[in-house]
């Protein structure tokens, strides 16, 4: 659950994507000379939004930093020993889970 800070942030990225999705609706004018279709407005702002919540994941991640003894459930610590067992990584295990998450996004 949501404590202190962390929710204070949580509540900050919606006032701020409500913020930006009603900005986007008064300012949308069927009339303008801007011809991009609605679905094109759209698109940028769900982005916008996006890296918004990507930035205050980042925040809250950064004042709960995970234990040492934290094990993801997608990432079992036995495969990063494998890893390590075989040379083929030096991280350390959460660096490791890191690095995996970064490579799923690409």
């Amino acid at each position: 659950m949501l404590q202190g800070q962390a929710l204070e942030i949580v509540l900050k990225m919606a006032r701020s994507h409500l913020a930006f999705m009603a900005d986007l609706a008064d300012n949308f004018d069927m009339n303008s000379s801007d011809n991009r279709p609605f679905n094109t407005l759209e698109a940028e702002a769900i982005e916008e939004v996006e890296l918004l919540s990507k930035n205050y994941e980042m925040k809250i991640k950064a004042m709960n930093p995970p234990s040492h003894w934290a094990e993801d459930e997608k990432y079992p610590v036995k495969d990063w020993q494998y890893e390590v067992a075989n040379d083929d990584t030096r991280i350390g295990y959460l660096e490791w889970v890191e690095h995996r998450k970064e490579q799923l996004e690409d």
